[in-house]
């Protein structure tokens, strides 16, 4: 008995170093904060006022950086702060600095980590957030705003383009012009569908691609699916084609940015279902709900049990 105490006592020990601490995915579009309520489970939680900043946008200048920081500081808990696409994309292309991301560092309360993650590790984390719910043997296809991860077996890929390619190309009357007809508009669409068809065949020649079984698809996708009603429903490759293939034949000029995200969204998938897939199945949960923090609170709290249980 005194032997099950003190097991019990070790294995509690190795969940305190995560119970207080909060996960912040800093995305092209925004910042999440997210606690965990237990295995496989988080929660949002709300930022101390306001809306949360885009880290990318934020760092940028002292003021935002210092915002930034004061959130964190108000949050009142240890937090990770995992960077992104938006920001690997920022630093990549010039519009932020290292200075820069080493001034918002040092402005961090203490127990406060700030890491821009890989592309890789990203899917790894969402992979195992995913696997809690699914199949051990289900692959992943995971959409964002700046990038997309896909996962099959042990094998992981990332695209380094997403959604955000294709509006900015929508948006661009260099293409087709600002004339507002519909051949217009088409132009647009062709133009945008050839260059994700192009940046994908660049890719499938850089990663070469082992992808078939089914695969679950995750966090944005969702988004798209239940826009195109194909929610909770096995598709194979040439069936999800034919139905964003139809629905970019259907769409129109569009009005509004929620219309411009949903048109990218439809090209992108296409050109990736249609250029990377052969022989395999999709399938869009409705009621399992992925993010890379999830399968981060997951992996570190393994860890934990794993270093314990070696101590015992």
């Amino acid at each position: 008995a005194l032997h099950h105490c003190h097991r019990c006592l070790q294995m509690a020990a190795a969940f305190p170093s995560h119970a207080d601490l909060l996960v912040l995915d800093c995305g092209s579009g925004g910042t999440r904060v997210w606690r965990q309520l237990g295995e496989g489970a988080v929660e949002r939680v709300k930022w101390p006022e306001g809306r949360a900043p885009v880290l990318s946008t934020a760092l940028r200048t002292p003021e935002g950086r210092d915002a930034f920081a004061q959130g964190i500081l108000h949050l009142g808990r240890r937090c990770f702060i995992g960077a992104t696409a938006g920001l690997r994309h920022a630093l990549d292309v010039g519009d932020l600095t290292a200075e820069d991301l080493s001034a918002m560092i040092a402005l961090l309360p203490e127990g406060c980590e700030l890491k821009i993650l890989t592309p890789l590790e990203e899917a790894r984390y969402e992979l195992q957030a995913m696997r809690s719910h699914c199949e051990p043997s289900d692959g992943m296809v995971s959409m964002g705003g700046k990038s997309m991860q896909i996962a099959c077996g042990d094998a992981l890929y990332s695209l380094p383009f997403a959604m955000h390619l294709g509006v900015g190309l929508l948006h661009d009357d260099v293409v087709g012009g600002s004339g507002g007809s519909s051949g217009a508009w088409t132009a647009k669409v062709d133009h945008c569908l050839r260059e994700y068809e192009r940046l994908v065949a660049q890719e499938r020649e850089r990663q070469s691609f082992k992808l078939e079984g089914t695969f679950v698809c995750v966090t944005d996708t969702l988004i798209l699916a239940g826009e195109l009603g194909v929610l909770d429903r096995y598709l194979s490759v040439a069936e999800l084609v034919d139905v964003l293939a139809r629905r970019a034949r259907d769409m129109t000029e569009s009005q509004t940015d929620k219309e411009f995200v949903h048109a990218a969204r439809v090209l992108l998938m296409q050109a990736v279902i249609s250029g990377l897939f052969s022989e395999a199945r999709f399938i869009f949960r409705s009621d399992v709900n992925i993010s890379w923090p999830a399968g981060y609170f997951s992996t570190h709290c393994r860890q934990g049990m794993t270093n314990s249980n070696a101590s015992l």
